[in-house]
């Protein structure tokens, strides 16, 4: 009898094993060339905000127009939000290397940082092999809190179907958004900053 339920609960263990769980990362990429920087404020990355649909643990990808797959066995290494705002600050601190880019948690100089801010309406891989960045983003100053540079980015790059390759894209498409903050931070530079 307890042979018989010893091979039972061995079988159900077995059972459950299945295949593993794979993780995620989203990583800084480097700039081709880093813009020169000089007369910028500090610089902070306050938000990067995430729909709640695709701003979760597992691999979220549109299948078709209002249907998202959402992956049981794939997953981001951590919280999509907060990833994307560490490696865009990491972005914007390889493009804009004469700048003081704060990293998430750094203590804020007692001058105050500008603040960079992101809303994505879309950051995500689709069924037809390519992945796409749909956000608003803003700078404000560091002490007044006046706006010093705004934009609308919509880009979509393609990318293989393993959803590692898409992370890799998706990385890419932060690249670019920081490439567009930062010329946009510079465009600004010999006026108001």
């Amino acid at each position: 009898m307890w042979r018989a339920l010893f091979l039972l609960a061995l079988l159900s263990l077995a059972g459950c094993a299945g295949k593993p769980t794979t993780y995620l990362a989203l990583a800084p990429i480097s700039p081709v060339q880093p813009h020169s920087a000089g007369g910028l404020p500090a610089l902070a990355v306050g938000s990067v905000d995430i729909p709640p649909a695709i701003g979760r643990r597992q691999f979220t990808a549109a299948t078709a127009a209002g249907t998202l797959h959402v992956s049981g066995k794939i997953e981001w290494a951590g919280p999509l939000g907060p990833m994307a705002r560490i490696v865009l600050a990491q972005d914007l601190a390889a493009r804009l290397p004469e700048a003081k880019v704060l990293m998430p948690g750094d203590p804020v100089p007692p001058n105050g940082a500008a603040s960079v801010h992101v809303s994505m309406q879309e950051f995500m891989p689709d069924g037809a092999g390519s992945v796409a960045l749909q956000a608003d983003w803003f700078v404000t100053a560091p002490q007044a809190g006046g706006l010093l540079a705004q934009g609308r980015f919509s880009r979509a790059l393609p990318c293989g179907k393993s959803p590692a390759a898409q992370a890799r894209e998706m990385s890419g498409l932060l690249a670019h958004l920081a490439d567009t903050i930062a010329r946009g931070l510079l465009s600004r530079a010999g006026g108001s900053l």
